[in-house]
């Protein structure tokens, strides 16, 4: 991929088209090869066999892509369907940076894994501020932090999303790639 057009939501900007550029020396996967990274990497493919045992349907939610400096962070959310019960849960997450793709139980968890965190159960994440009142703009500094706040910020976007609050939605999001860069910036190369 050599870039990406984004439309922005953001009241102020709604509508207004960004335009990224890649550099041209290095090499961004699209969607396209990151679904086929997905499809072809061993660990998910049995994972996906043994979800659909027993008549359980499994459904890729949408791919979600997130700029991050010269990069893009690919997001895909993974639900199992009961056929008796109707109701999709989110089973798996699957985050795909470059060439690595990850699985895991949850958004915190596969970024442990693709930053290379050991597998320490991650602390729960300090109460949501009271409504109206902005959470503080500082970020955490050490990795473990910067990866249970993305986790965070994550899930409140997708309750933005559901709630049709595409303002918030993309404010949440705008964060979260921020939050990402200095994860990638303090995890190395």
């Amino acid at each position: 991929m050599i870039s990406v057009m984004i439309a922005r939501s953001d009241p102020e900007n709604y509508g207004d088209l960004l335009t990224l550029e890649f550099p041209s020396g290095r090499q961004v996967p699209g969607p396209i090869q990151i679904d086929n990274a997905i499809n072809q990497d061993v660990e998910i493919s049995q994972t996906l066999t043994l979800l659909r045992s027993g008549g359980s349907r499994v459904d890729f939610g949408s791919l979600v892509i997130l700029p991050i400096e010269d990069s893009i962070l690919y997001v895909q959310p993974l639900f199992v369907t009961a056929t008796n019960v109707g109701i999709p849960e989110l089973k798996r997450v699957m985050l795909a940076l470059g060439e690595e793709v990850v699985m895991e139980e949850s958004f915190e968890e596969a970024l442990a894994t693709l930053f290379g965190l050991e597998e320490e159960p991650i602390p729960e994440v300090p109460e949501e501020p009271t409504p109206g009142e902005e959470p503080p703009d500082e970020e955490p500094s050490d990795l473990e932090a910067l990866i249970r706040r993305a986790g965070d910020l994550y899930e409140r976007a997708q309750q933005a999303l559901s709630d049709g609050d595409f303002e918030t939605y993309g404010r949440l999001i705008e964060r979260l790639g921020r939050v990402l860069a200095e994860a990638q910036r303090l995890s190395g190369p």
